[in-house]
C-alpha cells in the first residue's frame, strides 16, 4: 500500500469515526434543565411580590397541612397563604404545591384512612379542591412521609400492603382521574415520594421505601419524584442522589427542601471564642467569646446586627460554608434534578417570633437574613454571603434559556 493510499485510508477512518460520534451525540437525550426556586414551607403568605422581585425567582414552593383544612377553619378558596401564591402566579411565577398529610403531627393525630372510607373521600376531595382553586404548575402529593405518618402505617399490614403506600397510590389515581390541568393547559404534573435522608442504610432497608420506589418507577399517574435532603455534609447529597438515580433511572427528580442543617446543629452549641477566628470576631464586635453561637443567634433575633457583623460571624465559623448552595446545586443538576427549592426568607424559616429560643438553626439556611440583620441607611435586605449570589445566578440563567 503506497503512502497516498495509507493517508486516504486514515482520512476516511477519521471522518467515519467523527460521523459516528456526532450521530451518537445527537441520539443522546438532552440533559434535564435544572431550576432553583424559593421554598416557603407552611408560610405561604410570606411569598410577597416585593421580596420575590429582588431576585426575580421563577418558582415558589409551599406545603399545606391537610388537617388544618379538612378538620380546621382554613379553606382553599379563601386562605391568605394560597391567595399570596395565586398573586405570585399572576405575576408570572410558577407554583409547586405540596400536600402535607399530617396524620401523625396534627393536633388530633389519626391513622391513615382506610381505602373506600368516608375519611379517605374527604382527603381526596380536599386535594382536588386545592388543585382546582390554586392551579399549581406542579402538585406534590406528600411532604415527609416517614415523619408525618404514624409508624404503624408505614409497616406491612397482614397481607403485605403498607397503609400509607396504599393511600398514596389511590390518591394519585384519584387526582389523575380528575383530569386537572396546569396553567398552560397541559395535564397537571404529579410528584410523589416524600423521602428524607434517603442515603441512610436504615431508610434504604425500610420495606416502605422499597414499596414506594417500586411504584414510583413506572406509575403512569406520576411524572416526578419528590424528596428532601437535609444532610450532614454535601457528600451525602451525592450518596442520596446516587441511590435515587439507581432506583429511578428514568424519572425527573424534584428536591423541595435541602440543607446541611445537621452540620449546623452539631456546632451552634460551640463557644464563639473556641477558635482564633472566633476570638478575633468577638474582639472586633465586642461580643463575649464565651457566648455560644446559639446564644448569639438568639440575641440578634431580638436585636438585629448589621449585615457586616453577620458576615464576619459567619466567616469566623469554620463549619459554615458559603459555597454550600453552589456545591449542592451542581450535584443536583448533574443527577437529573429538574427543580430544587431553597429557603428564601428567615420569616419562613423558623424566625417569625424573635423571642422564641432557637432549637434547630433553620434561620441560618435562607439566602436573606431579613430578621436578624440589616443594612444601615438602606431598605435592602441583608443577605447570606455566597448563597445569595448563587441563587441569583440561577435565576439569570433560567431567564436566558
Amino acid at each position: 500500500m503506497n503512502p497516498i493510499t495509507i493517508r486516504n485510508f486514515f482520512w476516511f477512518f477519521a471522518v467515519a469515526s467523527l460521523s459516528l460520534i456526532l450521530t451518537a451525540a445527537r441520539a443522546q437525550p438532552a440533559p434535564a434543565r435544572f431550576e432553583l426556586g424559593a421554598n416557603f414551607n407552611e408560610s405561604l403568605e410570606v411569598a410577597r411580590l416585593p421580596a420575590l422581585d429582588i431576585t426575580g425567582v421563577k418558582w415558589i414552593r409551599g406545603f399545606l397541612p391537610a388537617s388544618e383544612f379538612i378538620d380546621g377553619p382554613r379553606r382553599a378558596a379563601t386562605d391568605p397563604g394560597l391567595e399570596t401564591f395565586r398573586k405570585a402566579a399572576a405575576s408570572g411565577r410558577k407554583i409547586a404545591l405540596t400536600l402535607k398529610w399530617d396524620f401523625a403531627k396534627s393536633k388530633t393525630p389519626t391513622r391513615v384512612p382506610a381505602p373506600g372510607s368516608a375519611r379517605e373521600k374527604a382527603c381526596f376531595d380536599w386535594a382536588v379542591d386545592v388543585a382546582k382553586s390554586t392551579r399549581p404548575d406542579m402538585l406534590l402529593l406528600v411532604n415527609e412521609v416517614y415523619i408525618d405518618t404514624p409508624p404503624e402505617d408505614m409497616k406491612p399490614a397482614p397481607g403485605g400492603s403498607i397503609p400509607m403506600v396504599v393511600f398514596l397510590k389511590r390518591l394519585a389515581a384519584h387526582i389523575h382521574a380528575a383530569g386537572l390541568a396546569a396553567p398552560e393547559g397541559k395535564p397537571l404534573p404529579l410528584g410523589c415520594g416524600g423521602f428524607t435522608r434517603i442515603n441512610g442504610k436504615n431508610m434504604q432497608a425500610n420495606p416502605a421505601t422499597h414499596a414506594l420506589l417500586a411504584w414510583l418507577a413506572d406509575a403512569p399517574e406520576i411524572s416526578l419524584v419528590d424528596f428532601h435532603m437535609h444532610q450532614n455534609t454535601v457528600d451525602e447529597f451525592t450518596d442520596a442522589l446516587a441511590y435515587m438515580r439507581k432506583a429511578l433511572p428514568k424519572r425527573p427528580l424534584v428536591v423541595s427542601e435541602f440543607s446541611v442543617i445537621h452540620a449546623y446543629s452539631q456546632h451552634v452549641g460551640d463557644k464563639i471564642g473556641a477558635t482564633a477566628a472566633g476570638r478575633a470576631f468577638a474582639q472586633k464586635y465586642n461580643r463575649d467569646p464565651k457566648q455560644t453561637y446559639t446564644d448569639y443567634l438568639n440575641a440578634i433575633a431580638r436585636k438585629p446586627v448589621t449585615e457586616t457583623e453577620l458576615d464576619a460571624m459567619l466567616a469566623s465559623a469554620s463549619w459554615f460554608d458559603p459555597k454550600f448552595l453552589e456545591k449542592a446545586c451542581a450535584i443536583m443538576k448533574k443527577n437529573g434534578v429538574v427543580l430544587a427549592t431553597y429557603a428564601y426568607l428567615q420569616e419562613a424559616a423558623g424566625l417569625r417570633n424573635p423571642n422564641r429560643p432557637m432549637t434547630v438553626p433553620w434561620r441560618l439556611n435562607p439566602i436573606f437574613h431579613d430578621r436578624d440583620a440589616y443594612v444601615p441607611d438602606s431598605t435592602r435586605l441583608a443577605i447570606t454571603p455566597g448563597f445569595y449570589e448563587t441563587f441569583v445566578s440561577y435565576q439569570h440563567h433560567s431567564a436566558n434559556h
